[in-house]
């Protein structure tokens, strides 16, 4: 970048690249660096600092300035390659070298980026971290970005029980959405607000805002989110043992979903639909359920969705005294949920366990 620009470029003159090959020969062989045998980047090198202590003892003797300055060039260059915003983590590198070159909206725009991609594949823990990261750095910059983050890192934060900072999220969420006049984000607000409060016991309260975010979704003409509507409010109904009114309800959600082919979606309005027809004693019924939610679950790899279903199963089997075949599928659905870290659910797996070996 420093090199004076000839003013014809001529791309065989590469002696810049072999003396930097050279330079990095040496310092590898005399133990400073490191070259991994696969790169980020199939078609490049990379090296590593093999002690940790030079690199940051260079980074000391570098100014400010240079310093933002080259990580600045580092993300430019990061960002000619169509893979790096693909990965977790070259997304959360590029994050990195722009939030220390002090470029944060773009900055955030990455780590929030990043967390999605660490959601994606259930590394929960990074995607609360980068979420962290790029909503503080994005501040008011993108509305319309931190509400969709504020869904997703809502969704996180509950799957490892951190309820109240969900609760918060998801108002955050509803906040931005009501400013912009985004009826359906607000619907979907509502509903997760919604959700939580009935998980939490406060059944008047989580019907107030699941009504609300069924009014949100008609109005906006929005057929998914009039599908989960039905099917939230099917499962508080359930839960009040009002069961003809539940199984509508959950009837109604798993017509449409049906209409969209939505085979996650389906799964859970079938599962949904067997919890109730499991209280109500109709067990043929709730079993059938069940095995068709299974089995979309496990097509579709949805893992908290296999733990969920594998559970119901087992209860199931703990009802008919089958204490064997109940250990087998909590064990299994144990598996899933401590793999996705999800500790609502382990909790709850580990009680079934405890009692089923009694």
């Amino acid at each position: 970048v420093d090199r004076e620009v000839p003013e014809v470029w001529n791309p065989t003159d590469t002696q810049d690249i072999a003396t930097v090959r050279s330079m990095l020969v040496d310092l590898e062989r005399r133990d400073y660096a490191l070259k991994l045998p696969e790169s980020l980047f199939s078609d490049d090198e990379e090296y590593v600092f093999k002690p940790g202590l030079e690199r940051e003892h260079l980074l000391r003797l570098t100014n400010a300035t240079s310093l933002r300055r080259y990580h600045q060039i580092v993300a430019d260059w990061l960002n000619l390659h169509d893979n790096v915003r693909v990965q977790e983590e070259t997304c959360a590198t590029l994050a990195q070298h722009l939030e220390l070159a002090g470029s944060t909206t773009r900055a955030g725009l990455a780590y929030l980026d990043a967390a999605d991609l660490a959601r994606t594949v259930y590394a929960n823990k990074k995607a609360i971290e980068y979420y962290g990261k790029g909503l503080a750095l994005l501040a008011d910059a993108d509305g319309y970005r931190r509400m969709l983050a504020l869904h997703n890192y809502g969704d996180v934060l509950l799957i490892l029980g951190r309820t109240e900072e969900a609760l918060m999220s998801f108002g955050e969420m509803h906040t931005i959405a009501y400013g912009l006049n985004c009826l359906a984000k607000g619907g979907a607000a509502q509903n997760r607000i919604g959700r939580l409060h009935r998980d939490l016991g406060s059944l008047e309260l989580a019907r107030k805002h699941l009504d609300a975010g069924l009014a949100l979704f008609s109005t906006d003409g929005d057929e998914r989110g009039i599908a989960a509507s039905n099917d939230d409010i099917g499962k508080l109904l359930w839960i009040q043992g009002q069961y003809d009114e539940a199984l509508k309800a959950m009837q109604i959600a798993l017509d449409m979903r049906r209409g969209f082919n939505d085979e996650r979606s389906i799964a859970l309005s079938l599962n949904n639909m067997g919890l109730v027809w499991m209280d109500h004693g109709d067990t043929q019924k709730a079993r059938e359920a069940f095995e068709s939610s299974l089995q979309l679950r496990r097509k579709n790899s949805d893992r908290i969705g296999l733990a969920e279903a594998l559970t119901n199963l087992g209860c199931l089997e703990q009802d008919r005294n089958n204490w064997d075949g109940a250990l087998k599928l909590f064990e299994e659905a144990f598996a899933w949920a401590d793999q996705v870290g999800e500790r609502n659910r382990v909790a709850v797996l580990l009680t079934h366990i405890g009692t089923t070996h009694y």
